[in-house]
């Protein structure tokens, strides 16, 4: 970090140096200054090439190395490069082939870190305390994918306007070279930032949420089996009081117990709806909540850069323009959210036909 700051800053000056004097003077001077900034480019790459820890196993098995390799390899993705080469060459990967997860991505210890503290706020407040470390870097990244993605433009905008300034035959103004190594580096911090924001929003987000809340709901479905089972003594003596009363005469219906069962088909079905689609809708939300504040920042941005372009007039006028496809884009929405009820009852009916054709053959 302290290498970039300084490389920033020393580009900062010399713009400022050659909008100036365009670096004319001694050449030794302008031989330290690019002598320098090559200094402090190989000092910082050297720094984010040590490694930051040894390998980790879990259970004889190697741990996934992200948070083993160096700076430069985690932020390149390069410690899961030999796994890809290994799917290359042998066109398929073996569960013996893959690495172990660590603790931040393993069920057992998510429950686990879930039960030390107790929960008394809604779902959505918990999961955010709860991986809220990778939430604020989720955030965080988005204001950055904001900036890249118009610090492009913005520098080519700035070389335009060099080059506008420029008269036939005169060389090009050395504050232009400035400015075309800066669009070099936006550019490719821009497809890095988005990138690593892809990969934080699922590995560190998505997959660790859906992990954690599936295995508390199977810790919760098995003690209702548990209870279900101790409970079947309950039943016979209920069922026993039924028979009793209705040789006496007392009319009992049989409902109470069709309700029970039709209560267990349903605990049963919803209980895969919630491991097979809730958790993964939630996973999938908690992965582009991001699209929210970035959409914000994203207009703010754009504003700022579009006034300072072509006025408050024309953009006014464009943004009404878009604002009329608001509506059409909110109607169909809105047709496709009660689509996908109508899919999720589907599904339900489904569900409870194929449980009861089964419960059906085991009972035959």
């Amino acid at each position: 970090m302290s290498c970039i700051l300084l490389l920033a800053i020393l580009i900062f000056q010399d713009q400022l140096i050659a909008q100036e004097s365009g670096f004319e003077g001694p050449a030794a001077a302008t031989t330290l200054r690019i002598a320098q900034l090559f200094i402090v480019v190989l000092s910082g790459f050297a720094g984010v090439c040590l490694p930051r820890r040894p390998h980790v196993f879990h259970k004889g098995v190697p741990v996934d190395g992200m948070k083993t390799v160096s700076a430069l390899g985690r932020y390149s993705f390069d410690w899961i490069g030999h796994l890809l080469a290994l799917a290359r060459k042998n066109k398929r990967l073996e569960n013996e082939d893959l690495y172990n997860m660590d603790h931040n991505t393993r069920s057992k210890d998510l429950s686990e870190q879930w039960d030390k503290s107790k929960h008394t706020r809604a779902l959505w407040i918990e999961i955010f305390f709860e991986h809220k470390g990778a939430f604020c870097i989720q955030w965080f990244l988005t204001i950055f994918q904001a900036f890249g993605i118009f610090a492009p433009q913005f520098v080519t905008f700035h070389i335009l306007q060099i080059l506008e300034k420029r008269v036939p035959g005169d060389s090009v103004d050395p504050e232009a070279w400035i400015w075309v190594l800066t669009l070099c580096l936006t550019t490719i911090g821009a497809s890095w930032v988005e990138a690593w924001l892809f990969w934080i929003s699922w590995s560190e987000i998505a997959i660790p949420v859906r992990s954690q809340l599936s295995a508390l709901i199977f810790q919760k479905a098995m003690r209702r089996k548990d209870v279900k089972g101790a409970s079947k003594s309950t039943k016979k003596d209920a069922s026993a009081t039924r028979d009793i009363s209705n040789a006496m005469g007392d009319p009992v219906a049989d409902k109470p117990e069709e309700e029970e069962e039709e209560d267990d088909v349903k605990g049963k079905q919803s209980t895969v709806n919630l491991i097979g689609v809730d958790t993964k809708r939630l996973g999938d939300f908690c992965s582009v909540n991001n699209l929210f504040p970035g959409s914000v920042f994203k207009l703010v941005i754009s504003f700022a850069f579009l006034l300072s372009i072509i006025g408050w007039k024309c953009l006014l006028a464009g943004f009404a323009a878009m604002s009329l496809t608001i509506p059409i884009n909110i109607y169909f929405s809105k047709r496709y959210t009660n689509a996908q009820d109508r899919l999720m009852k589907v599904r339900d009916q489904k569900m409870a036909v194929v449980t009861e054709a089964l419960q059906g053959m085991l009972e035959i």
